[in-house]
């Protein structure tokens, strides 16, 4: 089960961040920050203390999964992730037009 914090500035709603336990592989994902509070080390700090949450449960190694295109990646390098490569989605927007059925 996933971990989901928020972060609040102010009493304000300022972001929030998910920690996976993934077969003791820890997964950092959706690193959010409220568009009035960026560049203010919201996200820094949330990824922070999820880093420490990993670490308390023996979480290893950490991922950090972002967009490639996330304009926070300096932010990362400096907490110390490196790019190890890129993962492709897929999206479901809409409601399939055939049933879905196991097989």
């Amino acid at each position: 089960a996933a971990e989901v914090y928020g972060a609040y500035l102010g009493g304000q709603p300022g972001g929030t961040v998910a920690l996976e336990d993934v077969g003791g592989v820890g997964i950092v994902y959706d690193v959010q920050t409220a568009p009035h509070m960026r560049r203010r080390g919201v996200a820094a700090t949330m990824v922070l203390r999820a880093l420490a949450r990993a670490r308390e449960a023996g979480l290893s190694p950490l991922f950090l999964l972002t967009p490639v295109e996330a304009t926070a990646y300096q932010m990362y390098e400096k907490l110390g992730f490196a790019r190890e490569g890129t993962l492709d989605g897929y999206l479901l927007s809409q409601a399939p037009k055939v049933p879905l059925t196991p097989g």
